[in-house]
């Protein structure tokens, strides 16, 4: 019968290795690398800190070298933009001025209507608002101060009549941030500054409801 050569008996050993003998060389390996004695004769593995004389040793890695990289991925399409939402009403901003001896009254219309008021009399400088001929009731909230006070808590619901509202007046300054509007209408908000003089000046921002 025909002696396989020494490579040849390597080779079944690792054949067999693979094929069924895997787990084995597992649990007796540590590390890793897997090592193995092979038999000169019949080409048997078995486990031994030194093989016997004649017997090779057979040694690979657990795991083999990593594969190239894969190639990258398509970009994902772009959802749709979204919808754009309405433009907002924008606030108005304004200054001026009224001569000395001006009486309280109307100076501007208020965009729900309403009528912003001032005057510059008295000594004093002072500001507010009030419903249009049409309009029936007044609602007002938020603050208003006199030459530099503590801003004072301002609340005004009438339902009906013709629902007056104005500011206190200073004698140097005055200052009022109120929303305004009347029972069942839009609102606006008034932020206004008036300094006493000759003339008055005033000053401030009016920001409409959408």
């Amino acid at each position: 019968m025909r002696r396989l050569s020494k490579s040849a008996a390597t080779l079944g050993a690792v054949a067999l290795l693979l094929g069924g003998g895997t787990a084995y060389a597992l649990a007796s390996s540590t590390g890793a690398t897997i090592a193995v004695c092979v038999k000169h004769n019949g080409g048997t593995l078995y486990r031994a800190k030194k093989c016997a004389k004649h017997d090779s040793r057979l040694s690979w890695s657990k795991q083999g070298a990593p594969g190239a990289t894969g190639a990258t991925g398509a970009t994902g399409a772009q959802g749709p933009k979204g919808d754009t939402g309405p433009q907002g009403p924008g606030a108005t901003t304004f200054a001026m001025t009224l001569p000395s001896g001006t009486a309280f009254g109307s100076i501007a219309t208020l965009p729900n209507g309403m009528l912003l008021e001032a005057g510059c009399s008295g000594g004093k400088v002072d500001v507010g608002v009030e419903r249009s001929g049409s309009q029936v009731g007044l609602q007002v909230s938020g603050t208003s101060s006199n030459d530099g006070a503590t801003p004072a808590e301002t609340s005004y619901d009438s339902t009906s009549g013709l629902g007056l509202n104005t500011g206190p007046g200073g004698t140097t300054h005055t200052d009022i941030d109120w929303i305004v509007g009347v029972p069942g209408g839009t609102y606006v908000r008034v932020d206004i500054h008036g300094t006493q003089g000759s003339p008055c000046s005033f000053w401030g921002m009016v920001i409409p409801s959408s």
